[in-house]
């Protein structure tokens, strides 16, 4: 009996000992993995080189500008006021994760020719703004409260009407804030997802397979807590549902990037009960191309076929003047033109929510 004794405690201790060891290799596994996941996801966000798309630069000599900056946390968050002579209202943009507002200048241009004003700034951790990196997924929201804060406290902006559009992580922050107290017209989501924890696993199921990603998911959730505190789970449908603002969800039905089934908002549209919320699912379109016209798709593939052949022909990358070429070819006019009966709806969208 005390043979066996002695074989189940060694036994027991083998098991301790096996169970910590794994353990112990699993956390500091998960914590390798999602610093490296932060590191990729949530890194800086700059403007691109190069571009297919119009930036301010393309339309300097047309539209003029005036800079603005406010606090967000302890950041500095920089940007625009463009047709600072128009008074129709304020469209204020949010913009998409990885890049900054000035990538969506078709959209600002749009708006400033139909008489509204337009503010349009960068994220924490975003081109032109303050912060190592953005942060994560709830940021966005945080960063577009900040922003109508100084909206309203503005004496040149503060009697504007005020309606939002957001990209993708801007699409989140449109929808989320309005269960703030700002006053807030209407609002325009594009690709937007319903809440960080959900996107965070739909983001994990494409690095890692199904079994490591919802291993490595708990890791990620603490993350975004430690990061977010009580606004962790700050939710888009709970900001429409908490709110009567009329708001437009769309997302491309080949949405690679927030799935239109999965993580996004417009998944979650049953657990809507806004009445004044719509949904619109956009065929053939995925996440960047969502709200451009069918020749500015067209032209962008075309555009990706000979960047591709370029670099084949040179073997790796192209040198800069090969790059300086092709770029200075494009027909940004085309590459970036939106699809005008999409935006017609929006700014009549937007003009009723003002009256």
């Amino acid at each position: 009996m005390s043979g066996n004794k002695k074989q189940h405690k060694m036994l027991f201790k083998t098991l301790i000992v096996t169970f910590t060891v794994i353990f112990t290799l699993y956390v500091t596994v998960s914590a390798v993995t999602v610093g490296y996941f932060i590191k990729v996801f949530f890194d800086r966000g700059e403007l691109p080189e190069y571009s297919i798309y119009p930036l301010y630069s393309d339309i300097s000599g047309e539209y003029s500008r005036t800079p603005v900056s406010f606090r967000s946390g302890g950041n500095t968050l920089r940007g625009c006021i463009y047709g600072g002579e128009n008074d129709k209202g304020l469209v204020v943009l949010s913009h998409g994760l990885g890049g900054g507002a000035e990538e969506y200048i078709s959209i600002i241009k749009y708006f400033v020719d139909r008489g509204w004003r337009v503010m349009a700034y960068d994220n924490t951790g975003s081109c032109s703004s303050d912060g190592k990196g953005t942060v994560g997924l709830v940021q966005s929201a945080i960063d577009l409260d900040a922003a109508l804060t100084y909206a309203e406290n503005s004496s040149v902006l503060s009697s504007l009407p005020k309606v939002l559009i957001g990209h993708s992580w801007g699409g989140y922050a449109v929808a989320a804030v309005l269960g703030t107290d700002h006053d807030v017209k209407s609002a325009v989501s594009f690709s937007g997802y319903n809440e960080p924890a959900e996107m965070l696993g739909e983001f994990a199921g494409r690095l890692m397979s199904t079994p490591l990603a919802m291993l490595e998911t708990p890791f990620l959730q603490i993350y975004n807590t430690a990061a977010f505190g009580d606004k962790a789970g700050l939710s888009a449908v709970d900001g429409i549902n908490s709110s009567q603002i009329p708001i437009m969800v769309i997302h491309g039905e080949n949405d690679a990037t927030v799935s239109p089934t999965g993580a996004g908002i417009i998944a979650h549209k049953d657990s809507v009960t806004n009445p004044d919320a719509q949904f619109i699912t956009v065929k053939n379109r995925g996440h960047n191309d969502v709200f451009f016209s069918d020749r500015a798709v067209k032209y962008a593939e075309s555009l990706g076929e000979e960047y591709l052949a370029l670099c084949e022909r040179y073997g790796t990358e192209p040198t800069d003047e090969a790059k300086e070429e092709f770029y200075s070819q494009i027909d940004k006019n085309l590459s970036g033109e939106l699809d005008k009966a999409m935006f017609e709806s929006i700014n009549e969208f937007f003009e009723n929510s003002i009256k």
